[in-house]
């Protein structure tokens, strides 16, 4: 449910590098039976000055290389997507809207409705309005936020972003919002909602995490949580690919089965770049797509069994993705 390759491959086409995709990602993807992502394109913090030139090149980067692509299906609905087959289904999404006031310029309700049409109609079909910072739009969790701003929740003009998120049947996606904008998104509209990558704060008390109460919302909502690999939100302490266990049946005891699926954001191809910020914190034996195996693997030795493994890898993702078939 979430995924920074694109990342990895626009900094790597950067430097003259080609088919980034089919050559350093898809062989990992395929031998490991992940046949769905939902990338997002992420403005890196380095990029804080310019943040819509930063957004461009990285659309742009990200297409290229996929129309380079033999393996690449980009989807804009469920019905598009391809089983079976040696193509990965894409879904493309937005990490962070701090470059809209740069794109969009006055932000009213018709200018922010027309650039999101022009980004619906290169495929996007997910958006978050915060990467952990506080911006125009939203608060995020803050744990980036330098100025030590105010959170000030869903502004006028987040509100106007999410209602034309909505229109378009995009998936409103609450990971990296702080609680206050989650409760004020929750309460805007009876809409589905789901966090792509986050995990259950009673388990690990980190700002990115989700309150019961949250939990239970989103599944109120008939949404979605995508359990994220990043130690620092599975354990304050040293984190394994048990602590993620114990995060999916927390969350499955808590609100049901059917709301849990895999939202990993696995980090270890951005290893090697520089991003302007570190995430250094790693999972024993769950830190890229090679340990996705082991997990299942580790779920059967739990006695999970067949139709509840089948539920949180891929059903309950392709019941959720079905939201955006009407925009």
């Amino acid at each position: 449910m979430h995924t920074d390759i694109l990342t990895d491959i626009a900094i790597r086409r950067e430097t003259g590098e080609k088919s980034v995709f089919d050559s350093r990602h898809y062989p990992i993807l395929k031998r490991n039976h992940i046949d769905t992502l939902i990338c997002v394109i992420w403005v890196e913090p380095k990029y804080k000055d310019n943040k819509l030139e930063r957004f461009n090149d990285l659309v742009s980067y990200a297409l290229a290389d996929f129309n380079e692509s033999a393996h690449v299906h980009l989807c804009t609905s469920s019905l598009d997507m391809k089983q079976n087959s040696d193509k990965i289904n894409i879904f493309l999404g937005i990490e962070g809207m701090s470059f809209l006031k740069e794109a969009v310029s006055p932000l009213t309700k018709n200018t922010i409705s027309s650039y999101f049409d022009k980004l619906h109609h290169i495929g996007f079909r997910t958006g978050i309005l915060a990467w952990n910072e506080i911006n125009d739009l939203a608060s995020g969790s803050t744990a980036y936020n330098a100025d030590k701003q105010v959170a000030k929740g869903l502004t006028d003009i987040g509100t106007l972003v999410v209602q034309k998120m909505m229109e378009l049947r995009w998936l409103v996606d609450v990971s990296h919002l702080d609680e206050r904008t989650f409760w004020d998104i929750y309460h805007l509209k009876e809409y589905p909602i789901f966090a792509s990558h986050s995990n259950a704060k009673a388990l690990c008390n980190h700002e990115r995490n989700l309150t019961d109460q949250q939990l239970k919302a989103i599944a109120k909502r008939n949404g979605l949580i995508g359990i994220n690999a990043y130690a620092g939100f599975l354990n304050k302490g040293k984190a394994s690919i048990d602590d993620y266990i114990d995060h999916i049946e927390y969350i499955a005891n808590l609100i049901g089965m059917e709301y849990v699926a895999l939202g990993f954001d696995f980090m270890n191809y951005l290893e090697p770049h520089d991003l302007g910020t570190s995430f250094s914190e790693r999972t024993d034996m769950l830190t890229s797509a090679d340990d996705v195996q082991e997990l299942i693997s580790r779920l059967k030795r739990l006695n999970w069994d067949q139709k509840a493994i089948q539920m949180i890898t891929e059903d309950n993702a392709k019941r959720f993705i079905k939201n955006m078939d009407k925009g």
